[in-house]
């Protein structure tokens, strides 16, 4: 699977390598690494990530690329800020849709953001915890 983000409609998509949820101050609960097909994804969002008796904070934590070509820049100057939404859409590896499955945080405030390699590699990366007020996803909003 491979997952995009974007923080508003008509954004270039940039590369999430993981997700997951803030279980304490101090750790992540990675979801994204057991995700092996579409119906995975949905499950997980639902299951988890939109849960709130699992995800107590309504948080999402991504760990992405930083985009240099419209995406999602580097962020560590912005916390503290509240942003309209924040999408994180899902493909096979194998498929190319102009719909993917995607979950909508709304009302979303970025509480970090550490700038870091990915590991394993020499690619910079950083890591997004971000807090949200209600999220949504496309495949229940179209049946």
């Amino acid at each position: 699977m491979r997952y995009q983000s974007t923080m508003f409609p008509g954004q270039p998509k940039t590369q999430v390598y993981k997700f997951g949820y803030q279980i304490d101050s101090n750790h992540i609960q990675w979801k994204s690494d057991v995700i092996k097909n579409e119906i995975d994804f949905r499950r997980m969002i639902n299951d988890a990530i939109l849960n709130s008796d699992r995800n107590q904070f309504n948080s999402i934590v991504v760990l992405a690329e930083i985009s240099s070509s419209g995406g999602i820049s580097l962020m560590s100057g912005n916390m503290g800020t509240t942003y309209a939404e924040f999408n994180l859409m899902a493909q096979l590896d194998s498929s190319v849709t102009n719909k993917p499955p995607t979950a909508k945080f709304k009302r979303v405030t970025l509480n970090t953001a550490i700038p870091m390699m990915l590991p394993g590699t020499t690619t910079m990366c950083q890591q997004l915890y971000f807090t949200f007020d209600k999220g949504t996803t496309s495949w229940e909003e179209e049946g």
